[in-house]
């Protein structure tokens, strides 16, 4: 049985965009008894009149009678509470509220006091212990308020000196779900990554080890020997973060995220994806061109392999998931739908695997958005609880400068995407949920954006999506870790698994861009063709931002923030290599981000949407 729940921010969205929609749900669930009896106010129940443009359904005005017309409920805000959880009218001054709509059955037992969630610091030197402190207070968003593991090591053998000197330290960070002396398993398993290289590591088990994530799929993780000797790698997509701060040419610090660095000094640098750190050296664990070869597969076999691999990747990313406290019931997932093709085929696998029962989506964008009716129908097709938030520009402008802190990037396409999975992530955090399904990586790996149809000869579109790929850990798959992170939540991003990625690359390009109709992403639509609606199937690629309808909300708020004068003050100023600002937004963006990361080597660390300038 589907459910969904409607956000509704305003008085002009609830008269618009919901009129419409609950006509149309009342019409469809005529002569059904799904839904669930009336909730009046009190016992947690919050009803909400919005002002002079009211609800309507069969001559019945305001949305409290609404509730008794076809068993809805209007319920205030099941979250915490939280000061940008409601937005106002626009520009009229009116008073601010929230309304809820809610049908079908109740939600399962949620997620409540888990284990900490992702997150490594390692802070080196004779302050190393108040460094860590200080590095962890300013990364406590990413273990939802918990203290991360704190075990004890005296010192590290840091540097490139031979043998490397040690040094005093201090780690924290997240345990990994092996069994009780079994942590060095999750050394071995980097391994396990396809093409990967030899590297030679201290001898015996480690004494200690924490990792952000779960190898060999999305993962940074530490380990130190007895003697000191430290590892640390990142997985080969960077889909987990990991940056260093830099002291007299060797790595110092450790951390999970720029701001927690910040703190500590000014070098800081990206550790590489696909590298592992050990005896004071970078060594490249990976090459994303060693995937790419041949198969001997027909277009229907290389499908139903691709179909199972996503599906794989789903399975193992909830089996090594966030776990719970003894008696807590079975943990809320969430799926993050944009009713594309990429996100809506993580959650026809995530049905088949996990079954619907125990998953709930969410979708956000404006009153208009495209995004909205789309991911509604495939979670109406699915038989998932569905929730849908819908925003505008005085909430978008409120939660801006959060945004770009937790992004710490000002890359005007990123930022833009950002905001709406900002929203999206934090009603999936009020909802319950600490692990959340996206379906970034689809686009990278299967020759979804436009302008790889122009590529030619078609051979070189592959060394494209090489390059996009490589610079993912900058761009998409930062956007999803920090937006989600946010928030404590985290984030399986199936399309992007090793094992996966490498059978995208023994695909032909011309199963990616159908050389007749030049449909991208041809082969994923046909492995999932039969599962999702015919309409989602065939949705033309568009950007988050585009789809959610937040382009033109930002370009909104960024004329209100920025004057002519302003404007043309820093028109043209180059503020990293290439890349000036021209646009209000950039303007915009550029002055938020300078409030938080005065650090000239933090710009260095940005990545650049590579799609919107080729």
């Amino acid at each position: 049985m589907s459910q969904l729940l409607l956000v509704a921010k305003n008085s002009a969205v609830q008269a618009g965009f919901l009129q419409g929609f609950l006509t149309a749900a009342a019409r469809a669930g005529s002569g059904r008894s799904r839904t669930p009896p009336v909730s009046g106010p009190g016992a947690g129940t919050a009803v909400c009149t919005p002002g002079p443009s009211r609800l309507k359904y069969g001559g019945v005005s305001g949305l409290q009678t609404l509730g008794a017309v076809r068993g809805w409920e209007v319920a205030g805000n099941t979250g915490p509470t939280r000061a940008d959880a409601s937005t106002d009218d626009g520009a009229s001054g009116r008073e601010k509220h929230r309304c809820r709509l809610v049908t079908g059955s109740p939600r399962p037992d949620v997620l409540r006091g888990a284990k900490t969630m992702g997150v490594l610091l390692i802070a080196t030197g004779e302050k190393a212990e108040a460094d860590l402190q200080a590095m962890e207070g300013r990364l406590r968003h990413r273990t939802g308020g918990r203290s991360p593991c704190r075990p004890r090591v005296r010192e590290t053998r840091m540097g490139a000196d031979r043998p490397p000197r040690s040094v005093p330290a201090a780690l924290a960070g997240t345990l990994p779900p092996a069994p009780e002396g079994a942590a060095g398993r999750e050394v071995t398993r980097i391994f396990e990554i396809p093409a990967a290289r030899s590297v030679t590591l201290p001898e015996g088990e480690p004494q200690v080890v924490l990792c952000d994530g779960h190898p060999p799929d999305a993962f940074t993780l530490a380990a130190v020997w007895e003697d000191g000797s430290i590892l640390l790698a990142r997985d080969p997509l960077g889909l987990r973060p990991l940056y260093y701060l830099e002291e007299g040419g060797r790595p110092v610090a450790f951390a999970s995220e720029v701001k927690a660095l910040c703190a500590l000094g000014d070098e800081i640098k990206v550790f590489p994806p696909g590298h592992v750190f050990v005896n004071g050296e970078f060594h490249r664990l990976v090459r994303l061109a060693d995937w790419v070869s041949e198969s001997d597969l027909d277009a229907s076999s290389a499908a139903a392999r691709l179909a199972r691999l996503v599906e794989d990747a789903v399975e193992r990313g909830y089996a090594s998931g966030v776990a719970q406290p003894a008696g807590a019931g079975e943990a809320a997932v969430g799926l993050l739908l944009s009713g594309g093709v990429d996100s809506s085929v993580v959650a026809a696998a995530a049905v088949a695997r996990l079954g619907s029962e125990k998953l709930l989506s969410f979708a956000a964008g404006t009153s208009d958005s495209e995004d909205l009716p789309r991911a509604r129908q495939v979670a109406e097709h699915l038989g998932l609880r569905h929730t849908e938030y819908v925003f505008g520009v005085n909430e978008v402008a409120e939660v801006l400068p959060d945004v770009i802190y937790h992004l710490e990037s000002f890359d005007a396409p990123l930022v833009r995407s950002s905001v709406a999975n900002y929203l999206i992530a934090r009603e999936a955090a009020a909802a319950g949920c600490r692990l959340v399904y996206c379906g970034e990586g689809g686009d990278e790996l299967f020759a979804g954006y436009h302008y790889l149809k122009d590529i030619e000869p078609r051979d070189r579109v592959t060394d494209e999506l090489l390059v996009l790929l490589e610079g993912g850990h900058a761009n998409g798959f930062q956007r999803v870790d920090r937006m989600t992170a946010a928030h404590g939540l985290e984030a399986r991003v199936p399309l992007s698994a090793p094992d996966l990625v490498a059978a995208a690359f023994q695909v032909p390009v011309d199963w990616k861009i159908h050389p007749e109709t030049g449909q991208e992403k041809w082969l994923l639509r046909e492995a999932f063709r039969d599962r999702l609606p015919h309409e989602v199937v065939e949705r033309p690629k568009a950007k988050f931002y585009e789809g959610s309808g937040i382009e033109g909300v930002m370009a909104r708020v960024a004329e209100t923030q920025v004057s002519d004068a302003d404007l043309e003050k820093d028109r043209g100023r180059e503020v990293a290599p290439g890349v000036t600002l021209d646009t209000k937004e950039q303007v915009l963006y550029y002055r938020i981000f300078r409030e938080h990361f005065p650090q000239e080597s933090v710009v260095e660390t940005i990545g650049w949407t590579r799609t919107v300038v080729s």
